[in-house]
């Protein structure tokens, strides 16, 4: 399960931006998506059996995992929102990105009291959002035809927040 939209808008292309010969690129650019993870194996959603060999001529089924009929997807959803930006023919560069990614419906092997015949199961349980902003930049301090000295800088914020988790 992936859904994903990106667009990119090059603000030095437009016609308002004729007088302004010393921008390269100033360019925005946004996208949202969502992806599904169900990386927990097959059959989650349904109790499982496994046949045992009781003698030469006659099998048993017996109890494996307990399932989980109300399972879902684990579901990510992204919003990307940057500038990207080069002035005086590549002198000075860089970029301001910012992120937002909320993942609900977090998948999670739960233990279950052993009587029920199993160790746990598989439930979603919770939703976490992490999001930041990351600023790179670069500047070519000396450039010339036989010597070229650039410096670059970057620097990022994330922080990770829980917004829902079952009680213990």
């Amino acid at each position: 399960l992936t859904e994903q939209e990106s667009y990119s808008m090059f603000f030095n292309k437009e016609n308002f931006m004729s007088n302004a010969s010393w921008i390269d690129i100033l360019k925005v650019k946004a996208s949202f998506g969502q992806q599904g993870n169900d990386s927990i194996g097959q059959w989650a959603y349904v109790d499982l059996f496994q046949l045992i060999k009781n003698d030469d001529t006659s099998m048993s089924s017996s109890f494996y995992r307990k399932g989980n009929p109300e399972i879902t997807w684990e579901t990510t959803t992204n919003l990307n929102l940057g500038v990207e930006f080069s002035f005086w023919g590549g002198r000075l560069s860089g970029n301001v990105d910012w992120y937002r990614k909320k993942t609900s419906d977090l998948l999670f092997w739960v233990s279950i009291p052993e009587s029920s015949g199993t160790r746990g199961m598989y439930q979603n349980i919770g939703d976490i959002r992490n999001s930041g902003i990351e600023f790179n930049i670069s500047a070519d301090v000396i450039r010339t035809k036989m010597v070229t000295w650039n410096v670059a800088a970057n620097i990022a914020h994330n922080k990770t927040k829980i917004l829902s988790l079952p009680a213990a």
